[in-house]
């Protein structure tokens, strides 16, 4: 049986909107006909439930990650998004996870036959270097410069680890204060994978359960995450056609995944 392709969506910093990204990225996945679960491994602030309006079977990611529980007994289903779904729990212990604990659970999530597995974690984890397998991290920032030092750092631990990764920079609102996209470009020495426009789509999906690439289609988010989702989908190596990424970031998705020169 084939590993999916693990995508791990990450923040050094709280209040990004990482929780919107990763709901919204693995349901445009799922929408394009992968099979693909959501795994809330935010144990400080778990807020995957939240979005989707599931609620986990009295125990979820953590006790999963503790060896307490079974992946089966812990995973919901999504109607609108059509995403099988691991709510998170706060983890009220200041223990870390065990090692062995991580493997196991994240070893039974893998040999699930799912497509994707994309993981929504803690701003700041050290959990990323604990998921067996990670194929693709996802740098999450806000356009101003605490968030872009904290994702810098971020972008070197996951270089360090040699995993492939990209930067998203979310809830662009175009105030005069804010870093453009190209000035962080130039700071990174990378092309951005994907721009996020801050709109009302977002807030209106949470409070109705509906992620905003389901609920407001043409939204400026929601044909944000289409294009970022299409670059994770190609990178994995898989077709990323069912997923209409906008037209004109076509020739920037080949770009960023070399393809184009």
């Amino acid at each position: 049986m084939a590993w999916p392709y693990s995508i791990v969506v990450a923040s050094q910093k709280g209040g990004v909107g990482k929780t919107s990204v990763a709901v919204n990225l693995a349901t445009v996945i799922s929408s394009a006909g992968y099979k693909t679960l959501l795994v809330d491994a935010d144990t400080v602030n778990p807020s995957v439930g939240i979005h989707l309006g599931v609620e986990g079977r009295g125990k979820g990611c953590a006790e999963l990650l503790d060896s307490r529980t079974r992946l089966r007994d812990v995973t919901v289903h999504h109607g609108d998004s059509g995403l099988a779904v691991v709510p998170g729990t706060m983890s009220m212990s200041r223990q870390a996870h065990s090692a062995k604990g991580m493997g196991r659970a994240t070893n039974e999530i893998m040999n699930q036959g799912y497509d994707f597995v994309v993981f929504d974690t803690s701003p700041g984890s050290t959990l990323i270097d604990s998921i067996s397998r990670v194929n693709y991290g996802l740098i999450v920032m806000s356009p101003d410069m605490p968030s872009f030092a904290s994702s810098i750092r971020l972008d070197a631990e996951f270089g360090m680890m040699k995993v492939p990764h990209g930067l998203v920079v979310n809830r662009i609102r175009g105030r005069r204060y804010e870093l453009g996209v190209h000035d962080i470009e130039h700071e990174y020495g990378k092309k951005v994978l994907g721009a996020l426009k801050d709109d009302d789509a977002v807030p209106m999906s949470i409070a109705n359960h509906t992620p905003a690439c389901i609920a407001h289609r043409n939204s400026h988010f929601s044909r944000g995450i289409r294009s970022v989702a299409a670059a994770c989908v190609a990178n994995s190596g898989r077709s990323s056609d069912a997923i209409g990424a906008p037209q004109n970031n076509v020739s920037l998705i080949k770009r960023l995944l070399g393809r184009e020169r």
